[in-house]
């Protein structure tokens, strides 16, 4: 301890410490490197938050799925799962006319017991299982089935 004492804080012969901090043309240099470093990360990061946006909607869907398919199981009844856009009155949106506000898949979807198998909600006869709202991210990879 008591060298290091003596090696940060003991003058030199010529007046001060010559070996202590960085000089100007480092802390520049770094600051460059670490610039360039940020601006190749940057399109690499928004690659990435994209896959994960992708991913994350694959499996809500692959979850809605399972579980459509172990309640019709348990239920041993006809479970449906179609894509909805109206969360106030639940409806099954069966429109395909390319836009996403009437007919993607983007839009969200629910999943109810058809009793009487015809494939839409009817709020009197079916029950309404879950209702799932869509992304809160903008980016669209929109199909038709």
């Amino acid at each position: 301890m008591r060298q290091l004492r003596k090696y940060f804080f003991e003058e030199k012969a010529n007046g001060y410490n010559q070996d202590c901090g960085f000089t100007l043309i480092e802390v520049i240099t770094v600051m460059v490197v670490m610039g360039i470093l940020t601006l190749i990360a940057l399109p690499n990061f928004k690659s990435f938050t994209r896959s994960s946006h992708v991913i994350s909607v694959t499996n809500d869907l692959v979850s809605t799925l399972n579980f459509a398919r172990s309640e019709a199981v348990t239920q041993a009844a006809n479970v449906t799962v179609c894509k909805s856009d109206d969360f106030a009155t639940p409806s099954c949106n069966t429109t395909t006319t390319g836009t996403p506000a009437t007919g993607e898949w983007n839009i969200g979807w629910m999943v109810f017991v058809d009793d009487d198998g015809d494939g839409d909600f009817d709020g009197g006869t079916d029950t309404l299982l879950r209702v799932y709202s869509p992304p809160q991210w903008k980016y669209c990879y929109c199909g038709k089935r």
